[in-house]
């Protein structure tokens, strides 16, 4: 699996104000996590902490997944601040044409902060490396 990254930072057009992905802000390698970069270049996620609760169903016969409803509880979500220092690469979830080397973007943070970034060259397969031939 592999998180979300959106950044409204200049980090040109490829991995600007789209979605990107990355498996390397969590150590366990991406668990489907929505983040944002700021124009300024702050880290955020949004936190759904008391958003919610479940209710259990009064029928005794429902099934497992039929047992409990969710209930909103009326408050709102709130952004929070990642205070990473890491260096992470980010690529475009979607591309121009399928065919062509992913571009990759290495961020480098520190407490939560762009410090500084670079695109990655990605490397080209070679034609040695074509397992069948016409």
């Amino acid at each position: 699996m592999f998180d979300i990254v959106r950044s409204s930072f200049d980090l040109g057009p490829d991995f600007t104000e789209c979605e990107c992905q990355t498996k390397d802000i969590e150590e366990l390698g991406g668990s489907l996590t929505f983040y944002w970069l700021s124009p300024d270049g702050h880290l955020y996620t949004p936190n759904y902490d008391g958003t919610a609760d479940f209710e259990i169903a009064n029928d005794p016969h429902a099934s497992l997944f039929n047992s409990f409803r969710i209930v909103e509880t009326g408050k709102k979500g709130l952004v929070q601040a990642v205070y990473i220092s890491k260096t992470i690469k980010i690529y475009p979830a979607k591309l121009a044409n399928k065919f062509e080397p992913i571009p990759e973007m290495e961020l480098k943070f520190k407490e939560g902060k762009l410090v500084s970034y670079s695109q990655v060259v990605p490397k080209r397969v070679s034609s040695e490396h074509v397992f069948w031939k016409d």
